[in-house]
């Protein structure tokens, strides 16, 4: 996930916090507005936890969440300037960033981006242990048999890794895992866990 930008006094307070530079506070609007779509995703999470880990009082900031119905909403607004900045995935973002519409800021990742090397993490630059990471799998319905389990996840690691696979979602800003079951069982109990009292504390519901 990433952390963009298309207003210029936005990215200079939020660059200085990142570079671990005093807040560009005075230079900062009193009000940024953040934008997100409406369903509850990882973007939201990533909102709550920078909130939470004092990411907007260090850029100088103060900031009101503005709810947009969708996705595409939340692009518009943004391009038009109505937003100042927002989180959103590599695969949606990549487009604008590339053609210099909006800036991205930092990567939520614990690691960089293959796909944008130079951009840095929030964890490496400012706020030690953050990552909030969006990621994609598949699931069975429960009581599937092991062998069954194993076999389909053989065959689509073995697609996922292949060459001209990985080249085409790395394109799109998507990194391949391909892990086992158990791993990928873990990494879901992992981040229930996480999140729980994130969510809780911010109220997110499922609507």
């Amino acid at each position: 996930m990433l952390l963009l930008t298309r207003r210029q006094t936005i990215f200079a307070a939020i660059a200085a916090s990142l570079a671990g530079r005093p807040a560009f506070a005075q230079s900062a609007p009193a009000k940024a507005r953040i934008a997100l779509d409406w369903t509850p995703n990882t973007n939201h999470i990533g909102i709550y936890v920078a909130k939470a880990k004092g990411f907007y009082e260090a850029a100088g900031i103060d900031v009101v969440h503005v709810p947009y119905k969708s996705a595409p909403e939340v692009i518009t607004a943004m391009l038009r300037g109505d937003a100042s900045f927002y989180f959103d995935s590599p695969i949606t973002a990549l487009p604008f960033i590339r053609s210099g519409k909006v800036k991205a800021l930092a990567v939520t990742s614990a690691a960089r981006s293959s796909v944008m090397p130079d951009v840095p993490t929030i964890a490496e630059a400012a706020l030690p242990g953050f990552e909030v990471v969006g990621w994609n799998g598949l699931l069975a319905p429960a009581g599937t048999p092991k062998p069954t389990i194993d076999k389909l996840n053989a065959d689509i690691v073995r697609i996922l890794r292949r060459q001209e696979v990985v080249d085409q979602l790395k394109e799109q800003g998507v990194d391949v895992v391909g892990n086992t079951p158990e791993e990928f069982a873990a990494r879901i109990s992992a981040d229930i866990a996480k999140w729980r009292d994130i969510i809780v504390a911010a109220g997110i519901k499922i609507e």
